[in-house]
C-alpha cells in the first residue's frame, strides 16, 4: 500500500532514545506510526514531512507479557501532555510522545529513576524464568537426539531442525546476556553522573533484520520439519501458560490473609501442572517425533540405494 508501511523493529527497553531517532528520521520522510501488532511490528502512515522531536518512554508497572493497559495508562499520559508532549501512539509498553518545539524537557529527565524503570521491566525475575525455560526447550530436542543416535548417525532434517533450535537457543541466551551487561554499565555510569548509555539505530535495524529473516527461515523449515513445527507449538504452548502464572501472580500480590493464601495455593498447583504436563507432552510427542525423522530418513536412503 502507498499509504502505509510495516516495519519489524524489535527495540529494547533500554533503546528508548535510538527508537525516538528512529521515527524523527521517519517523520522527515513523511512517515508516523498508526499502530503497533505483535509488539515489534509497527504500521507507519503517510503524511506530510515535519521536523518534530520525539520522546519514548515506558509506561511505569506495565511489562511485555501485559495484555491490556494499566490503570495508570490515561494518568501517565495526560501527565506528558500538560508538560507539552503530544501523543503519537501509547501502546501497552512503550508510549510515543513528540513536539515541535524547541528545548522541551523529555518526560524521563531523572537517570536514576528512569534506569529503575528500565530495570524493573527487563531485569524482572519472571522474565529470566521464562527465557531459561525457552532455552531448555530449544536445546532439548538436539540432546535427545544426539542422546539416543549420536552426532555421527544425524539425517539432513534432524540435523537442520535442531541446528536452527540451537542458534535460536544461542541468541535468545546472548540477548539475556547483553542486556544484564548493559544494565551493569548503565549503573556504573549513573554514578558517574554520565546519565544513561543510548542505543545505536543502525545496530537496532541490523538486529531486528536478522531476527526476521530467521523468523521466516524457521516457519518455513517448520512447514517442511513436522517435528520442528511441533516443538514450536510446544514452546510457544509454554511461554504463554508462563505468561498467564506470571501475570496472575502479579495481579495477585496486593491481596492479603486468606486471598493472599488461596492465590498462593492456586499457583503452585497451575505451576506443577504445567511442568508435569509440559514434561510428558516432550517425552510422548516431541522425542518420539524428532526420533521418527531420524529413522524414515535411514528407511528412504536404504530405499534409494536397493
Amino acid at each position: 500500500m502507498a499509504g502505509r508501511r510495516y516495519r519489524y523493529c524489535n527495540f529494547r527497553e533500554y533503546e528508548g532514545e535510538a527508537f525516538a531517532i528512529y521515527l524523527e528520521k521517519m517523520a522527515a520522510k513523511g512517515w508516523y506510526i498508526d499502530r503497533s501488532m505483535l509488539n515489534n511490528i509497527w504500521s507507519f502512515k503517510k503524511g506530510e514531512p515535519s521536523k518534530r522531536h520525539y520522546n519514548v518512554v515506558l509506561m511505569p508497572g506495565s511489562s511485555r507479557f501485559d495484555i491490556e493497559e494499566n490503570e495508570g495508562s490515561g494518568q501517565f499520559r495526560e501527565f506528558c501532555e500538560q508538560a507539552g508532549w503530544k501523543l503519537e501512539h501509547g501502546g501497552i509498553l512503550w508510549q510515543i510522545f513528540y513536539t515541535e518545539e524547541e528545548g522541551l524537557l523529555p518526560v524521563e529527565s531523572d537517570p536514576e529513576t528512569k534506569l529503575e524503570l528500565i530495570r524493573d521491566i527487563m531485569m524482572a525475575p519472571w522474565r529470566l524464568v521464562l527465557d531459561f525455560l525457552i532455552v531448555c526447550c530449544l536445546l532439548a530436542p538436539l540432546v535427545s537426539v544426539l542422546w539416543k543416535t549420536g552426532i555421527g548417525s544425524l539425517s539432513i532434517l534432524q540435523a537442520a531442525g535442531c541446528g536452527l533450535l540451537a542458534v535460536w537457543a544461542i541468541y535468545r541466551a546472548y540477548s539475556r546476556f547483553s542486556m544484564i551487561k548493559w544494565y551493569k554499565k548503565a549503573c556504573r555510569s549513573v554514578e558517574r553522573g554520565e546519565g544513561i548509555p543510548s542505543g545505536d539505530v543502525k545496530l537496532v535495524m541490523f538486529r531486528s533484520g536478522l531476527e526476521l529473516v530467521f523468523s521466516i527461515i524457521i516457519i518455513l523449515t517448520a512447514f517442511q520439519i513436522y517435528s520442528l513445527f511441533i516443538t514450536l507449538i510446544w514452546i510457544e504452548m509454554v511461554r504463554s501458560v508462563c505468561n498467564e502464572v506470571f501475570r496472575y501472580r502479579r495481579d495477585n500480590e496486593e491481596n492479603s490473609g486468606v486471598e493472599k493464601s488461596w492465590a498462593r495455593i492456586t499457583l503452585v498447583i497451575i505451576v506443577l501442572t504445567m511442568v508435569f504436563f509440559s514434561v510428558f507432552y516432550y517425552i510422548t510427542r516431541v522425542t518420539p517425533e524428532w526420533l521418527e525423522l531420524g529413522k524414515q530418513n535411514r528407511i528412504n536412503i536404504e530405499e534409494t540405494m536397493d
